[in-house]
């Protein structure tokens, strides 16, 4: 499960504060068993805002969650250096302790939302979907007038 909030929030497992003193939200994600308790929890955030997007797993069991940054000026999570900037992510967990195994993304010159991931089941390929304005950077950069949207694998 995964979501964003303000300052503080209790999904009735326990609190979850945000980064920074601040008005902007942040991420968590939280791993449940079949029976709904709660097996991890992590708060994940930069300083502007940060929204999450949707979450699925991988073939390996591994969650993959979809977010996007706004602003990013200088943040890590679990040691894995964000990218400065607008950007869209997906984050790899660990399934047992919830430990980010990766984090890999794309910057924007403006607004940018990441809604959708899906991981292939065939080869565990990590597909993103979203909404930007502005360019984007791929190999080749992309501009979109108006709202856009982009389908990128992200597969690290």
């Amino acid at each position: 499960m995964n979501g964003s909030f303000i300052h503080a929030t209790n999904l009735g497992f326990g609190d979850i504060t945000t980064s920074c003193n601040c008005i902007s939200p942040d991420l968590f994600v939280v791993k449940l068993d079949l029976q709904g308790t709660p097996l991890w929890q992590k708060p994940l955030g930069a300083e502007n805002n940060d929204l999450a997007g949707d979450i699925d797993v991988d073939p390996w069991g591994r969650p993959v969650m979809a977010a996007s940054f706004a602003n990013v000026g200088s943040a890590t999570i679990d040691g894995k250096a964000l990218p400065s900037g607008n950007l869209f992510v997906a984050l790899k967990f660990d399934p047992q302790d919830g430990k980010a195994l990766s984090v890999t993304g794309r910057k924007a010159s403006a607004l940018m939302r990441a809604y959708g991931v899906s991981s292939s089941p065939a080869n565990g390929h990590t597909l993103v979907a979203g909404e930007l304005k502005g360019t984007i950077e791929f190999e080749v950069p992309r501009t979109g007038t108006g709202d856009s949207s982009y389908v990128v694998d992200l597969t690290p």
